[in-house]
């Protein structure tokens, strides 16, 4: 990523904006939570946080034990948490422009209707599986990433579809909490 640095100036309630370069290069949208801190150097940061973050692993976990099979979930952009089966050295990694692409297409309604073509995960993915069903994480009709459940054989997706429906719905509560 590019480093873009500008000048602002704040206002008279402390408010400073945010250029729309740096919120394009950060997938920064109204009303997405920021948090803001100070260093030991005189510093303010601003850091971009996943709602999904915060109960990432204990649903990945969750998930993984009920439905026994490998669970990852997403932001959008890279891999925030994977279940115990799977190699803790994904956590992080950038995922596919395919995957990013078909999280933004697949819509609640037509999750079910997906591509059956297994789409890779992260650039380079040496995961042997042939199925996996991709829920999107949707507040307030924005995508705020996407559960996916990794299978080594077909799957049947109503056989997942109430505990995905559950997890996302935990989810999106929480992001209002």
């Amino acid at each position: 990523m590019q480093t873009i640095g500008m000048y602002r100036n704040v206002d008279s309630l402390g408010r400073i904006v945010i250029p729309m370069e740096i919120r394009k290069s950060l997938n920064i949208k109204t009303g997405d939570p920021l948090e803001i801190y100070s260093d030991n150097k005189g510093r303010i940061i601003f850091k971009k946080n996943s709602p999904l973050e915060l109960y990432a692993k204990t649903i990945v976990d969750g998930l993984a034990e009920t439905v026994k099979n490998d669970v990852i979930i997403v932001d959008g952009y890279k891999i925030i948490a994977v279940s115990n089966g799977l190699e803790s050295d994904l956590d992080g990694h950038s995922i596919t422009n395919e995957l990013h692409a078909a999280i933004n297409k697949i819509s609640i309604a037509d999750s079910r209707k997906q591509n059956r073509n297994y789409i890779k995960i992260i650039d380079n993915e040496l995961l042997q599986y042939k199925d996996q069903l991709i829920r999107p994480v949707s507040v307030k009709g924005n995508v705020i990433g996407a559960i996916i459940i990794l299978t080594k054989e077909w799957i049947n997706i109503s056989k997942y579809e109430d505990i995905l429906n559950l997890s996302c719905s935990f989810i999106t509560k929480q992001y209002y909490n």
